[in-house]
């Protein structure tokens, strides 16, 4: 596994291929540009930082890649979400985007897909029927 420390901008292209932790007390990832997390490994964020996916910013997953973010915040903004998976109820792969005891701030319109679970976390930003967590 790999490591960053401190806040990091990307305005290009990430393509992650080797699982990798962002780490560093209040540090910022501000996604900008293509992230791409290949199958099979994680971009984990370890406690006390902040991801935002803004305009610009994509988060790509394949089947098996994922964003996680441990007791850590994550920015739902422009930017956008995808995944390659069977219709939701029969796949028992990975979402995008796992949050274990971390806060979830939607901006957006945009469609995604988290799995959010633990203790702590807080959410904020519009819920309408079709974008209502699953109890």
């Amino acid at each position: 596994s790999r490591s960053i420390e401190g806040n990091l901008t990307n305005q290009g292209t990430l393509s992650v291929t080797r699982s990798l932790a962002f780490s560093g007390a209040s540090s910022t990832w501000l996604n900008r540009g293509g992230l791409t997390i290949a199958d099979g490994t994680a971009v984990s964020l370890l406690g006390g930082q902040t991801f935002t996916n803004t305009t610009g910013g994509s988060i790509s997953t394949g089947n098996s890649g994922q964003l996680q973010l441990i007791a850590s915040t994550f920015n739902h903004g422009a930017g956008t979400i995808s995944w390659s998976h069977p219709p939701i109820g029969n796949y028992p792969g990975v979402y995008p985007v796992l949050l274990d005891g971390s806060n979830l701030n939607v901006t957006s319109s945009n469609s995604a897909s988290f799995l959010w679970h633990g203790i702590g976390g807080q959410f904020s930003g519009p819920v309408s029927a079709s974008r209502a967590p699953a109890p």
